[in-house]
């Protein structure tokens, strides 16, 4: 730290302070004013900064980055333009390399990040606001020193003006002196400039209140003294013989002669010195002085020439060009040396030389005019040719400013702009070349105004509108649009402007009245103009109709077949389901799709593996996957599915996710095998392609490509270089040769403006690729022979395979609908059954159905029950499909099931023809619908506890921690523990409690044996003893943590308590459930259905009345709080309910009511039916 930083450090410094994280604030004011030199005003927002600025002064400010309503760099740049220059410093945790950019070009005086450990951090934050505010007090010292002594300066002139003067006027008066002597010995007794009066021997004879102020030597002292008396004793010989000399003439003189006074400092003063006499003839009787001190001009003016010779080294070291030109001689006055090395001629050189020698071309004529235009306007900026010594010609750009100093004065820096020049020319040859890209693409390409205006088109769009160039720039965008356009067409323009670009299809009308489809690119290239680029897809619409209609037919086979979609977005880490994987994976549709992280845990160990393996590839090599895997459903049944995926990337190739299938292909796996290929084939069917370019030198060969045309054809460029247009011929189909150089030819005979073919070409791994070849001659010789043709190549070999693969995977569906794991029925508009499943009877109990297609679905019940014709009806009546519609139905067997139905009407010209109908059994599902649902509910909780809460606690922890260690002898450090104690305890609660609760519901529920559940759960102390060996229960796989938690309030609280016993409550009377032959309920008074009860229960102190309820809510309790909480949120995960129902003082007793179907014994267990 140098001096003035130290002056600064002692001094207090005022600080503003804005951060929203007021936690951090706190702790950076404490860390700050520990440091006894700062003041510091903490403000959570930028909006009360900046009232706060508008009313008090601040040597700095600091601010965080990001904040609510208005960041640091926005608050920084409304500072500045109120021409605000306090020290500034953005202290954040942003450490992108942007947010350093615009933080200090928008301002700032540093930019800091935060992390780390708090005493190193804010020791640094402390040091840059002592620089900042050290070097602004400086900058303001030294603005206000230079202004005091350009104001010293002008009233030293002035005084030195009006003692000349003076001078002038006393001299001229001699013959009045006598009548004016007693006036002069006022005059010089009581003037403010010293003076003093010697005669002919150098004796002094007057010596008036200024000298002694001067000298610190009395009148009484010097008068009868030498006038070397005031002069110092090392120079007294030299300088009296200075004032002899000086007095020798006969006119006044001024000198300037050091004077020493008593303390011995040496004055600097100007002596105006004149004579003596009687008369004009005389010889001089004595002498008289008038001194003045410039001892601080002359520390003035030599402070000044030090600042000049920096100003001087400055210009001199300056990698731009310096010369001056004194007028009005107009000659050159001045040059830097960087002029000299540029032009090539020595300092002596260039002065030796007239103005007009600098410029290689200008007349003095045209000098003498552009100095007229400078002096009078008082600046100019303008471009020249300067000559070097070797004769050279470079380019400059000269910036000249006039300057009234000294009769004027002209200052000119130079650049060199020779290389700018060079890349201008460059640049214009480029846009040339654009130019013929534009004029030879296949797609139409505009530019307009801001209005919409036309002022730019290329030959292809005049071909696809069927207007002349000269027509369309004489139209506007609107103009183009079909009267049939939807909305999208009409306020694609105004989207344009607003958001700067836009992208999607046009529906335009052609001159011939005619409407095309086009799909539009444009983009804003500045405010007043706009660039687009069209391509007519009218062809590519219809063959999309075909494929919505694959799509529709694919979507309806997916719901025939039960495949599942599913997507996953990386950069969010967001997965997408379908219905279908729903349906597969057993989970409740209003359920979000897990993360990818939890994904793996709906699948057993070695899928997890198998799984995490294809996935880790595809995103390394871009490869997709396919594998079969097994699925745990929630309610533990496992099925077989086949998986799907395939990698997702952005326009630069960048990976940005993977998408797929999931069909469940228990009992169907080679249909699933199909179906995935046949899902590959249509996606590349749809997916988009690129133009490649071309350019050709017809008198050499040479050619040039682009990386697009060689990955055509599954190539890299660098794979087939060098290339020449016999690289074409060596990839063009044989038979296409002839043909393209009929074309070439015709337009190389000018008798065609462009050439356009489509041909094949030979791919890398051997198949033939569609290209669309287009191009034209843009250089000819003087003869008309070509010289560079251009063109582009299109790969349209998808059009051309479109018609056969969709014939292909028409062939599939039927196998699709035969195999899917669902039911499916086809009926005409009558409800005559015209095809059936294999899975429909299976589901409907309804065997030899797929042989009576005689039935009726609108007369008759046997088939679907329960109002299913009147649904039908409805559906073939209205023709709108019924989709996920939920219904009971009793089989023929009087086993009750729950149906999901799809009635999809089938459409002919508007008319229904008939219907199809989709079944599947959702009987299991419904069983676990309810416990989903309490579980979902749960995870909701979660939402409260975020990270970025934790991390600011634990930031305001550490930093507190440090300052109690550094303040550990002062009274503060009962409020630092106090915050540290409550921050401390605040996380270790969240974490403790949200881990636990994090797993409710996450994992599926199954059937729990409850006596090795007690085995795990109840071990400690105090013994425990079990009465229910044979019982299971249905519950959350964290109903161990029930007992845990159980045999933990018992030891906790159970003051006393030696033993505990666990018993079980069965029904009285046992009932079998007659279509699963589970016994599943028993009777009981008044009501037939009902559970068993789980009795916990031991001899302590027991609870008292008031609390009973009390102790399950959250936070009631003398520990956490949270245990008996957490058990009662556990157990209701699958309905099982808790109370405490002890007598206080004789023990607890906690009863848990197990529903109806969620308990059973051993017995049961044993004549479970297979098909459960």
């Amino acid at each position: 730290m140098n001096k003035e930083e130290n002056k600064v450090a002692k001094e207090i410094i005022s600080v503003l302070y804005i951060d929203d994280e007021l936690i951090f604030l706190k702790a950076g004011q404490i860390y700050l004013e520990f440091n006894n030199d700062f003041k510091v005003t903490a403000c959570e927002s930028a909006a009360k900064a900046l009232k706060l600025l508008s009313d008090e002064k601040f040597d700095a400010i600091i601010s965080d980055y990001q904040m609510p309503g208005m960041s640091g760099t926005e608050l920084l740049r409304q500072i500045r333009a109120g021409s605000d220059k306090t020290p500034f410093i953005i202290f954040t945790g942003k450490s992108r390399e942007e947010v350093a950019i615009e933080a200090l070009n928008s301002g700032a005086d540093f930019f800091l990040q935060k992390g780390g450990e708090p005493k190193s951090q804010f020791s640094e934050l402390a040091n840059k606001v002592r620089y900042a505010v050290s070097k602004k007090r400086n900058e303001d010292k030294l603005k206000i020193k230079n202004e005091e002594l350009l104001a010293a300066n002008s009233r030293l002139e002035a005084t030195e003006e009006r003692l000349r003067q003076q001078l002038k006027e006393n001299i001229s008066a001699r013959n009045e002196l006598s009548e004016l002597n007693d006036y002069l010995n006022r005059l010089i007794e009581n003037a403010n400039a010293p003076i003093i009066v010697w005669d002919s021997d150098l004796v002094i004879t007057r010596f008036n209140r200024a000298s002694e102020e001067l000298t610190g030597i009395l009148a009484d002292e010097a008068i009868g003294e030498e006038i070397g008396i005031i002069f110092p004793d090392d120079k007294k010989e030299e300088y009296t013989e200075n004032i002899c000399q000086s007095v020798a003439g006969r006119e006044p003189v001024m000198t300037e002669i050091p004077v020493k006074n008593r303390p011995g400092i040496i004055k600097t003063v100007i002596w105006n010195t004149a004579e003596i006499k009687e008369n004009s003839r005389s010889r001089a009787k004595a002498f008289i002085a008038q001194g003045q001190d410039i001892t601080e001009r002359r520390q003035a003016e030599s402070e000044l020439k030090e600042s000049e010779e920096r100003h001087r080294a400055i210009i001199q070291t300056t990698m731009d060009g310096f010369w001056t030109i004194g007028l009005p001689e107009k000659r050159l006055t001045d040059v830097n040396e960087t002029y000299c090395t540029m032009s090539g001629y020595t300092r002596d050189e260039i002065l030796a030389q007239g103005i007009n020698d600098l410029d290689a071309y200008e007349n003095p004529a045209e000098t003498a005019r552009r100095i007229r235009r400078i002096t009078e306007n008082g600046s100019e900026i303008f471009e020249a040719k300067h000559q070097r010594k070797d004769g050279s010609i470079f380019d400059v750009e000269i910036s000249a400013s006039y300057l009234e100093d000294k009769g004027g004065i002209i200052i000119c820096f130079c650049r060199d702009i020779t290389g700018r020049k060079e890349t201008e020319e460059a640049l214009r040859k480029s846009e040339e070349k654009f130019r013929s890209y534009i004029e030879n693409a296949p797609d139409a390409i505009f530019i307009t105004d801001k209005e919409g205006r036309y002022i730019d088109v290329n030959p292809a769009a005049s071909e696809m509108t069927g207007y002349t160039q000269s027509e369309m720039l004489n139209m506007t965008v609107s103009d183009l649009a079909s009267p049939n356009a939807p909305q999208e067409t009409v306020a694609s323009f105004i989207k344009l402007k607003e958001e700067g670009s836009v992208q999607g299809e046009l529906l335009l009308q052609r001159k011939d009245g005619t409407d095309f489809y086009a799909m539009l690119k444009a983009v804003a290239l500045d405010e007043d103009r706009y660039m687009g680029f069209c391509s007519d897809i009218t062809e590519l619409k219809i063959t999309e109709a075909e494929l919505i209609k694959t799509r529709e037919d694919l979507r309806e086979a997916h719901r025939l077949s039960e495949i599942g979609i599913w997507d996953w977005d990386i950069k969010t880490d967001t997965i997408t389901w379908s219905e279908e994987i729903y349906t597969i994976t057993g989970i409740d549709p209003s359920v979000k799709p897990p993360s990818y992280p939890d994904l793996t845990d709906i699948y057993t160990e070695k899928s997890q593996a198998i799984l995490s393996s294809a996935v880790k590839k595809a995103l390394e090599y871009g490869e997709s996957y396919s594998a079969e895997l097994e699925l745990i459903r929630p309610d533990g049944t496992i099925r077989f599915v086949h998986a799907f995926g395939g990698v997702k990337k952005s326009g630069d190739g960048t990976v940005t996710g993977l998408h797929g299938t999931l069909q469940d292909i228990t009992e169907r796996k080679k249909a699933e095998i199909e179906l995935a290929d046949q899902k590959r084939r249509l996606s590349a069917i749809i997916s988009g392609t690129n133009v490649g370019t071309w350019e050709w030198n017809v008198m050499t060969g040479e050619a040039i490509f682009n990386e697009r045309w060689a990955e055509i054809i599954g190539y890299t460029l660098e794979e087939i270089s060098p290339v020449s247009i016999r690289t074409w011929m060596k990839y063009a189909h044989p038979d296409d040769l002839e043909e393209s150089n009929r074309l070439m030819e015709r337009h190389f005979k000018k008798e065609t403006d462009y050439y356009q073919f489509e041909s094949r070409m030979r791919h890398k791994d051997g198949h033939w690729v569609w290209v669309l070849d287009r191009g034209k001659v843009t250089e000819w010789t003087d003869d008309g022979r070509p010289v560079w043709m251009y063109g582009t190549h299109l790969d349209i070999t998808r059009r051309k395979r479109a018609e056969e693969e969709l014939r292909k995977s028409e062939e599939k569906y039927r196998d699709l609908a035969d195999n899917a794991p669902v039911g499916i029925i086809a009926s005409d508009r009558n409800g005559k059954i015209l095809y059936a499943n294999r899975r429909v009877p299976e589901i409907l109990g309804s065997t030899g159905i797929d042989m009576r297609y005689d039935l009726n679905l609108l007369e008759n019940n046997i088939v679907i029950k329960s109002g299913f014709s009147k649904l039908l009806r409805d559906v073939i009546e209205s023709g709108e499909g019924i989709f996920n519609f939920e219904m009971e139905h009793l089989s023929p067997a009087g086993n009750e099931l729950y149906l999901r139905l799809h009635v999809i009407p089938v459409m002919k010209d508007r008319d229904v023809t008939g219907v199809r109908i989709i079944l599947d059994d959702i009987t299991d599902r419904k069983r676990n619908e309810e416990a989903l649902r309490i579980a979902n509910n749960k995870l909701q909780m979660l939402n409260s506890i975020t990270r970025h809460d934790i991390l600011n606690q634990v930031t305001g922890l550490h930093s507190f921690i440090d300052l109690t260690g550094r303040k550990n002898s002062e009274p503060v450090i009962s409020e630092y523990l106090a915050i540290m104690k409550e921050a401390a305890m605040t996380i270790q609660n969240q974490i403790e409690f949200t881990g636990e609760y994090n797993m409710l519901g996450s994992g599926d529920t199954a059937w729990f044996r409850l006596s090795e559940v007690l085995e795990d759960a109840a071990v400690g102390p105090v013994p425990v003893k079990s009465e229910c060996k044979d019982i299971e229960i249905f519950a959350d796989p964290m109903v161990e943590k029930v007992f845990y938690n159980l045999y933990d309030n018992t030891l906790r609280h159970g003051r006393g308590v030696d033993e505990v016993c666990i018993s079980v409550i069965l029904p009285k009377e046992p009932v079998r459930d007659e279509n699963t032959d589970i016994k599943a309920d028993y009777s009981a008074p008044g009501d037939k259905r009902d559970g068993c009860v789980i009795i916990w229960e031991d001899n302590g102190c027991g609870v008292l009345d008031e609390m009973k309820e009390k102790i399950f809510k959250r936070g009631v309790g003398a520990n956490t709080g949270l245990g008996l909480f957490l058990i009662r949120e556990i157990l209701a995960i699958t309905g099982i309910t808790i109370r405490e129902n002890g007598v206080h003082g004789k023990g607890a007793r906690f009863e848990m009511t197990v529903p109806a179907g969620a308990w059973r014994t051993e017995k049961d267990i044993n004549t479970i039916s297979p098909d459960i």
